[in-house]
């Protein structure tokens, strides 16, 4: 076999990787995650006593959550995307995906002087901030899972942002399951979410392939 031949070969060879679209992979990690996550919640202990007429009796209440579950898919989303080179560019996706995640911290740290709900211990759980990490391991796996044949370049990146929406999902729940206040929230729900984006950078850069 020449030199032509042998290249012709190579290059009739490969065959592109077998990976899910971006919209099939984000149903998938949100309906896996959010089934683990309420489900390890519920296992865990109940819902705050009257949470339910919270969100209904209190629209910004209701629209905090709703930010917090936008935010975590957005984040997310734009870690998918940023896996794959030449779909995003990092220093336009990721500052957008880090300021919807301020933007919802941002909401609670105004409510330190006008909080959405009178600030009350009802509902308190002891381990919160233990249980927070605890169930984002498992959509924070199937993350790194799902981006990992995606030859991400800036992996750092991709896996910090899969990290922060891992765990924005178990810091949302606590917002009904756990007591309500401003104060206790910042420190014991989102606290969890940039410690473990700092976590899934530094795995994201360690595991994710090199290309």
């Amino acid at each position: 076999m020449d030199r032509k031949q042998f290249i012709d070969q190579l290059a009739a060879e490969p065959r592109p990787a077998k990976r899910l679209s971006t919209g099939v992979a984000i149903a998938l990690w949100l309906a896996a995650s959010c089934t683990f996550v309420v489900g390890a919640t519920l296992a865990t202990g109940d819902l705050r006593p009257g949470v339910g007429e919270q969100l209904r009796d209190f629209p910004r209440f209701a629209a905090e959550c709703a930010l917090g579950l936008v935010a975590g898919i957005f984040v997310f989303r734009t870690g998918l995307l940023l896996s794959v080179p030449g779909r995003l560019h990092w220093r336009r996706a990721v500052p957008l995906a880090l300021a919807l995640i301020a933007l919802w911290i941002g909401a609670y740290v105004y409510g330190l002087w006008s909080p959405a709900l009178e600030p009350s211990m009802v509902g308190k759980r002891p381990n919160c901030f233990g249980e927070t990490f605890l169930f984002s391991s498992f959509p924070l796996a199937l993350g790194l899972l799902l981006v990992a044949r995606r030859a991400p370049l800036q992996r750092a990146w991709v896996g910090a942002l899969v990290g922060a929406a891992s765990t924005s999902l178990p810091a949302l729940m606590m917002q009904v399951a756990c007591m309500y206040d401003p104060r206790h929230i910042l420190q014991f729900h989102l606290l969890p979410i940039l410690i473990v984006g700092l976590v899934g950078g530094a795995i994201g850069s360690l595991v994710l392939r090199r290309v």
